[in-house]
């Protein structure tokens, strides 16, 4: 993947968005006097249109499911004043603004988005939720909208906000956030601080891990894995000095199934010539191991296959933030991730 420079840019704002809201969906259910799931399935319909709408109608279908959501938001905000869910709510709408934003382009758009990341931050929430809006707010701080440079002392503005979450659990999101917002100004040696500091501190963290693989900062890939035969496979150790093609996989999904043919071809055309090795990472489910061993040999798939059962708890997919499969990386002859992503499937 290629560096995100991110700035108040609405696809940004979407992407981050989306992620930041489901983390909080999945960490803090509804309980007594909390906003229902009901209100979030019900809002969560209006983000969306009809894949087949028509491109030039999709705006006007769009906008006004917004402007809904958002007034709705508020309402639920009234109704339940003091429901320790709210923040999630508000990190909803958030998005929503973000998208309406994206569609408008405006100023009263752009305002509310801020307005909605200010009430995120200024209120109870769990510092990680309270990063990216904070950060869309230090974005429009060090250079708003229309101005053709940074502030004077933007570094300094950027420096107190990564700070601000130094020495809690939301210490590497924020070191990844000061990295995106030092490249706002074009700061590269502040970025590279940061950077390092992710690389020294937080390697093991899989949003930062992830991060550093997707930006081209190439971190060590560490794996311990066991083989279809039962021996284990420690990388980057066991093929060291390789090209290592990781597949992250499973039986269970078509296009990974699909994507065998070409595997099968690379895999023939390099395995010899470049010295490239293959490593299967099976996403199959608990008690499918001779399933696996099975379809393997059916298949014909001659590289090393590796299963723990553990389906989306296994470390090494935690780690590597897996999402979607099939995801093929590429690991340098340094033990480095070299690529992510080279393919990228459905959802686990």
């Amino acid at each position: 993947m290629n560096v995100r420079i991110v700035s108040i840019a609405a696809v940004t704002i979407l992407s981050l968005g989306v992620a930041a809201g489901r983390q909080a969906r999945a960490q803090s259910p509804a309980g007594p006097g909390d906003v229902p799931e009901t209100e979030f399935a019900n809002l969560d319909r209006l983000l969306h249109v009809k894949p087949s709408l028509p491109a030039d109608q999709r705006s006007k279908v769009l906008i006004p499911q917004l402007e809904q959501f958002l007034v709705q938001g508020q309402a639920l905000e009234a109704d339940y004043p003091k429901a320790a869910n709210l923040y999630v709510l508000r990190l909803g709408m958030l998005r929503a603004a973000g998208m309406l934003f994206s569609e408008k382009k405006d100023d009263a758009s752009r305002q509310r988005m801020l307005d909605v990341a200010r009430s995120v931050v200024d209120n109870p929430a769990p510092l990680k939720a309270k990063v990216y809006p904070h950060r869309i707010l230090t974005a429009e701080k060090i250079q708003p909208r229309g101005a053709v440079a940074p502030v004077p002392g933007a570094d300094a503005i950027i420096r107190e906000f990564v700070k601000k979450y130094d020495k809690t659990d939301a210490a590497a999101q924020a070191l990844m956030d000061g990295c995106r917002l030092a490249r706002q100004i074009k700061n590269e040696a502040l970025a590279g601080e940061f950077l390092a500091t992710l690389e020294s501190a937080h390697a093991d963290d899989p949003a930062a891990f992830r991060f550093l693989a997707d930006i081209g900062r190439g971190p060590v890939f560490r794996a311990a894995l066991m083989t279809l035969d039962g021996k284990p496979l420690k990388l980057p150790e066991a093929l060291a000095g390789k090209v290592v093609v990781v597949d992250f996989w499973a039986t269970w999904c078509p296009p990974c199934v699909d994507s065998q043919p070409r595997m099968r071809k690379l895999y023939s055309k390099y395995h010899k010539t470049q010295n490239v090795e293959f490593v299967g990472v099976s996403l199959d489910k608990p008690g499918k191991a001779e399933d696996l061993k099975e379809y393997v040999k059916d298949a014909g798939l001659p590289w090393v296959h590796t299963y723990s059962g553990l389906y989306q708890s296994d470390p090494t997919v935690r780690l590597c933030g897996i999402e979607a499969i099939p995801s093929v990386w590429v690991i340098g002859r340094d033990g480095r991730v070299f690529a992510t992503n080279v393919a990228e499937g459905q959802p686990k």
